[in-house]
């Protein structure tokens, strides 16, 4: 049976790119804070960037084994509505924060890891591709078979390696929440190319069903008032 997905565009570094993301279709806008990537930016530079942008779509930063005050920094003053955990992040350490607001990014080689994954205290969980020791932004498609069965236990977004080319036979094999794709779309590392971002949105919506905007219940309450 058909469902709708959800698409997120990250990697996200300028608002032309980010308003391009939301004018496809976007459903989530990701904005990476990890100094490592090539698309890292600061995060007063999306505190900027979010203010311009709509409030229907959820902003979503990036970010890798932060202490847990900065977490809640950003969860309270940055205008984000999630933080996706991309580093080594331990279930008890981040408990209390509020699990709507947190999406876990995890790296699926064995059954062991879907296990572990599905019980993560996360929203979601962004099934993504390691190559050496970089976390993500690899371009490299992950195990598929493994996505597939985290996304039978959880809410999963599928990530690593998708592209307008692929991201259809993705949808249809994984049957995930959501698609996740960076370099993917660009044109150049945190330049995205409009032209693929469209061709994205388009071909993970049309695999996935009818879309539909996010849930109210899970928008931020601040939103809701």
């Amino acid at each position: 049976m058909n469902r709708a997905v959800y698409v997120k565009i990250c990697g996200l570094t300028s608002l032309r790119d980010a308003e391009c993301a939301v004018e496809a279709g976007a459903d989530f806008l990701g904005f990476v804070m990890v100094p490592e990537s090539p698309r890292c930016i600061s995060a007063d530079w999306v505190r900027g960037l979010v203010r311009d942008l709509p409030g229907a779509v959820r902003k979503v930063g990036v970010v890798a084994d932060l202490p847990l005050c900065e977490l809640r920094n950003l969860l309270d003053s940055s205008g984000l509505d999630m933080l996706q955990l991309h580093g080594e992040e331990m279930a008890e350490a981040i408990r209390s924060l509020p699990r709507e607001r947190l999406w876990k990014a995890v790296h699926l080689r064995t059954p062991l890891d879907v296990a572990l994954a599905a019980v993560f205290p996360a929203a979601a969980i962004v099934a993504d591709t390691a190559v050496g020791n970089r976390r993500g932004g690899t371009g490299r498609k992950g195990d598929w078979a493994l996505a597939r069965e985290l996304a039978r236990r959880t809410r999963t977004v599928l990530a690593g390696g998708l592209t307008p080319e692929n991201v259809a036979e993705a949808v249809r094999r994984v049957r995930p929440f959501g698609v996740d794709v960076g370099s993917g779309v660009e044109a150049a590392p945190g330049r995205k190319d409009p032209t693929r971002v469209r061709e994205f949105v388009h071909a993970a919506k049309a695999a996935g069903g009818v879309p539909v905007p996010c849930p109210l219940s899970e928008r931020p309450q601040k939103e809701r008032e």
